[in-house]
């Protein structure tokens, strides 16, 4: 998602307003979009606002309303915000730019359509709001006859962001430019189903490039609108497209200049294919995003161990916020833009049934060696500590994560496993040594077609044997003695037969015995 608010913040219903075609979350983890919602609400200023490295940020304080809305809750965060965005100029500052020299305002659609949706949200219906009659402005930026959107004066930055939001602010106002604004929105959609960030009054043309961004909030913003046959076809269309762009990992890009996967983009899109029913890939786009979020146990601390729910934009801006943390404006703005903006979706993750080992239970002298962890709710955290040990490890979609650690020189390890909820699970990894196993037959000459047993001491209890004899292999595991038997036929050719026993590292633990088949 870009990084400038005025272009990627949107407003959307109050809490507790029904959304057209939400997901039911009942089955659903509620903690990681409660924990984000937590860290939103703490970042924001005693003045209301989120304060970013150019100062207060209106856009991005939006977001937060928005966000904090779709979480539920934290209320007095949410108002303060209103009365914020309210007070003095800061609305005004938001959506215009006076130059000193010329004495001339510009107004900026985008800025202005959205601040516009979100004072409605917030009780607006006409008159003054911030200093200005923000409706009547609106009026003034859309083309009487397109319906298009555009700014006062100089370069032009209206975008399709802006003119989804003015479509749904100038239908709430039951304003005469509203159906004129929709049409305009809806002619924006290209035949495949995306929107463009480029916005024009003819519509798709064949430069208009699809843009994961501009797509997701017009779905957003039409949705919420009444429906009508053309909105219901044009969000049709914008459904399967939108669905068709996610990952195998969950994830989505943005536009061209934010391709790669990211949290913005990803919590916008999958929140908009939940609104519109497809639950099965918001439920991925979450698993993604939490995948991102910083919500690891106690034990495993890093420089974001104090920003429990916080989501990196991706995996790259993570890991290096856990080596540097926070303590830069820009790269906190960041994590905020990342943060209000992925959290969407987080409604949509799934749950785990708690963290279980799989670990096979045995290393060599200071090797790494994979505890796998199941259970645990995919993309969820989880802590591994031990002997000098503290990792942490992301589950996949699968609710597996495989954390390796470095086992000791010799002896049992023990570790402790957590995940973000606190519910923890044991795993050991006992080092086995070189080895050369005492292996026994009951016969070392053997009639033809006779019945031979075979005998092997030495392992460690519970290892993975493999015996080899007349070309296949048979497994077994050593008992709680660390042995081994089977029985098997001598085969009915005269000869020598060797027989191999491997153990867990076979190259390093084995054994071997000969006997005589004769007549």
């Amino acid at each position: 998602m870009r990084g400038v608010a005025t272009a990627a913040a949107l407003v959307l219903p109050l809490a507790g307003t029904a959304l057209v075609g939400a997901p039911a979350q009942a089955a659903n983890d509620p903690k990681p979009l409660a924990g984000a919602a937590d860290w939103v609400a703490g970042q924001l200023s005693s003045g209301g606002l989120m304060v970013g490295p150019y100062g207060n940020d209106v856009g991005l304080s939006i977001d937060a309303f928005d966000a904090l809305g779709v979480a539920g809750g934290h209320a007095p965060q949410r108002t303060a915000i209103a009365n914020a965005v309210a007070s003095g100029t800061n609305a005004t500052d938001y959506y215009s730019y006076t130059d000193s020299s010329t004495n001339t305002t510009t107004y900026y659609a985008n800025s202005l359509a959205k601040l516009l949706v979100f004072a409605q949200a917030n009780g607006y219906t006409n008159g003054t709001y911030g200093g200005q009659n923000i409706l009547t402005r609106m009026n003034d930026l859309t083309d009487n006859t397109t319906g298009v959107v555009a700014d006062s004066s100089g370069d032009n930055y209206a975008s399709t962001i802006g003119q989804a939001y003015a479509a749904r602010g100038l239908t709430n106002a039951g304003s005469s430019e509203a159906s004129a604004a929709v049409n305009a929105l809806l002619n924006q959609e290209c035949t495949a189903g995306y929107f463009s960030l480029s916005l024009s009054a003819a519509g798709c043309t064949a430069s208009s490039t699809a843009d994961t961004d501009a797509t997701s909030i017009a779905v957003i913003q039409l949705s919420q609108l009444a429906a009508t046959p053309a909105i219901t076809a044009k969000l049709n269309t914008a459904k399967t497209w939108l669905a068709s762009q996610q990952k195998s990992d969950g994830s989505f890009g943005g536009g061209t200049s934010t391709a790669a996967s990211n949290a913005n983009s990803t919590g916008l899109a999958g929140y908009a294919l939940g609104l519109l029913g497809d639950t099965a890939a918001a439920q991925k786009a979450a698993v993604y995003v939490r995948s991102l979020q910083v919500h690891q146990p106690a034990a495993c601390t890093d420089a974001l161990s104090n920003a429990q729910g916080t989501v990196g934009y991706d995996a790259a801006t993570l890991s290096t916020g856990r080596y540097n943390g926070l303590g830069n404006a820009t790269v906190l703005d960041k994590f905020r833009r990342a943060t209000t903006q992925g959290m969407l979706v987080l409604g949509n993750a799934p749950t785990g049934t708690g963290p279980v080992s799989t670990t096979d239970g045995f290393a060599r002298p200071k090797a790494a060696t994979t505890i796998s962890v199941s259970g645990v709710a995919p993309g969820d955290s989880v802590c591994v500590t031990g002997p000098g040990t503290a990792k942490l490890g992301t589950a996949g979609a699968s609710g597996t994560a495989d954390v390796s650690v470095t086992a000791p020189k010799s002896g049992t390890a023990s570790y402790t496993i957590v995940d973000s909820q606190g519910r923890s699970a044991a795993a050991s990894v006992q080092v086995l040594q070189n080895a050369k196993f005492k292996t026994y037959v009951s016969h070392k000459r053997i009639k033809r077609g006779a019945r031979q047993y075979l005998a092997v001491k030495g392992f460690a209890t519970g290892e993975p044997v493999r015996i080899k004899v007349y070309g296949t292999t048979i497994n077994r595991v050593a008992n709680a003695q660390g042995k081994v038997s089977l029985s098997f036929k001598a085969g009915k050719r005269v000869r020598k037969v060797t027989v191999k026993v491997f153990g867990r590292f076979g190259g390093v633990r084995k054994g071997a015995i000969t006997f005589k088949v004769v007549r």
